[in-house]
């Protein structure tokens, strides 16, 4: 057993002596010149290798953007780097959950209103021989409750280490409070909010991210429902967070965070509109 751990030690330590190389050699093709096609392929590919493999989904996020904003500005939209950046981009942005009550894969589309439900379509169902069946058919989405899905491990994600305190003033909800509050039993303030209460629960009022850090899911624990998170900000160690504290932004670029649209997910538009990467499509 102990030989055991020690090997899977030593392959873990290869795995990342073999990134740090990776990266290294990015760097130093990047220091020639980061817009010439070998330090941008490197670094495409740099960033594929931290997302798929090491689930570093903030670090290969963030450098994607980097490539994309050296292409853009040196090689314009309709450059083949620019493309090959996007296209990348693209692929690894889709967001992957699991029903843990069947299993099934679903790749994230939208959250409801009050994020308690998720809006995902279903990968296991052939959409064409759906459609074409004489029995009535089922398209390939579902709203599947945030409590019975589980994200994969590499997905972006904002939350916080510590529990956001709990507040009931509607002008500053924040996203650690994004599950509607339950306001059953306060008939005097469902009357004070009667504009902004829908079936006994408060309205969105607006997000607040002042107390969210970003980062990346890395494991997943059934028995006690959290996962654990790297944190973006190295200073905070990895921690489990429970699952209802974490949000799953559709893009995390300057644009999308400053305005808030980072949780604009919407099935016909990949992100969110005047986002920054929309300008390469």
């Amino acid at each position: 057993m102990i030989s055991m751990v020690r090997g899977n030690m030593g392959e873990a330590e290869h795995v990342k002596a073999s990134l740090r190389k990776q990266k290294k050699l990015y760097e130093a093709e990047a220091k020639k010149g980061e817009s010439a096609v070998d330090a941008i392929q490197m670094g495409v590919s740099y960033a594929v290798t931290l997302k798929r493999r090491h689930k570093h989904g903030v670090e290969s996020e963030k450098l994607l953007m980097k490539l994309r904003e050296i292409c853009q500005r040196v090689h314009g939209s309709d450059h083949k780097l620019t493309k090959l950046v996007h296209s990348k981009r693209s692929k690894q942005s889709s967001v992957w959950m699991r029903s843990e009550g069947n299993g099934d894969p679903y790749i994230l589309s939208d959250y409801d209103g009050s994020f308690e439900r998720c809006v995902g379509f279903n990968k296991n169902i052939n959409v064409t021989s759906a459609i074409l069946s004489e029995e009535e058919y089922r398209l390939p989405i579902d709203s599947l409750s945030i409590d019975e899905v589980v994200f994969y491990n590499g997905t972006i994600v904002f939350s916080s280490p510590q529990p956001v305190e709990y507040n009931n003033d509607i002008d500053k909800f924040v996203l650690g409070d994004m599950r509607r509050l339950q306001l059953a039993n306060e008939g005097e303030m469902i009357k004070e909010y009667d504009q902004d209460v829908v079936d006994g629960r408060l309205k969105l009022a607006g997000l607040n991210f002042k107390d969210l850090k970003l980062g990346d899911i890395r494991a997943w624990d059934k028995d006690t429902g959290c996962y654990t998170i790297h944190w973006e900000d190295g200073s905070i160690p990895p921690c489990a967070v429970p699952r209802h504290r974490v949000f799953v932004p559709n893009c995390i670029c300057n644009k999308c965070i400053e305005s808030n649209q980072q949780f604009m997910f919407t099935p016909n538009e990949h992100f969110p509109k005047n986002c920054e990467w929309d300008k390469d499509k």
